[in-house]
């Protein structure tokens, strides 16, 4: 067995601030590659001995010339407790479309949770149509709100088929309001029935 190297002061601090700046979000390749080898104590040549690397590898990754593998990333980040994931960059909004995405969900979870104690034929089939045709017949929308969920509908289309569509920021706002609006009455219609009597 190896002898193992001792950890210097400035090794444990490194080591502390990795892990920080890991907890916050901010680990970002390609510094976040020379952080974890300067964490380790380790020459590049020794990182690359560890990782199954070249030395060439270790430096293009810590230039940000390299494009390294899902294997190669998961490799480097595992003796940290890391995993490769997305982060929300800081500062950063979802796009409206993402409103858009959202209170459409946020519909077809409501229904989806309300069971048979509302009348929903089959919870398994919950597709934009039978949304519209089940909220119409049981909360008696009107023509106005009918008309809006048909846009939003229309909109929660186009949202999906194309990432980069754009919609105005007031326009999903609005959409969020009507849909919070449509899952308060449904949770409301849902209270004022009463429990199915067990068979």
């Amino acid at each position: 067995m190896g002898a193992r190297r001792a950890v210097d002061r400035n090794t444990q601090q490194l080591r502390e601030e990795l892990q920080t700046t890991a907890a916050a979000g901010e680990l970002i390749l390609p510094a976040a590659i020379r952080q974890m080898r300067q964490a380790l104590g380790m020459t590049q040549a020794e990182f690359a001995q560890t990782f199954r690397l070249t030395p060439r590898q270790v430096y293009e990754l810590e230039t940000g010339r390299a494009n390294p593998t899902l294997e190669t990333l998961i490799r480097i980040g595992k003796p940290f407790g890391f995993v490769i994931g997305f982060v929300k960059q800081p500062g950063a909004e979802a796009p409206p479309a993402y409103d858009v995405l959202h209170a459409w969900a946020r519909l077809e979870q409501a229904l989806a949770t309300i069971g048979s104690d509302l009348n929903y034929p089959d919870r398994r089939n919950i597709g934009p149509r039978h949304i519209l045709s089940y909220l119409e017949n049981e909360l008696r929308l009107s023509d106005a709100e009918l008309h809006q969920l048909r846009q939003l509908r229309r909109l929660r289309n186009q949202a999906a088929r194309n990432p980069a569509f754009r919609i105005p920021s007031n326009d999903a706002l609005h959409f969020r309001a009507l849909v919070d609006d449509l899952v308060e009455r449904i949770n409301a219609k849902r209270a004022d029935r009463p429990a199915p009597d067990p068979a």
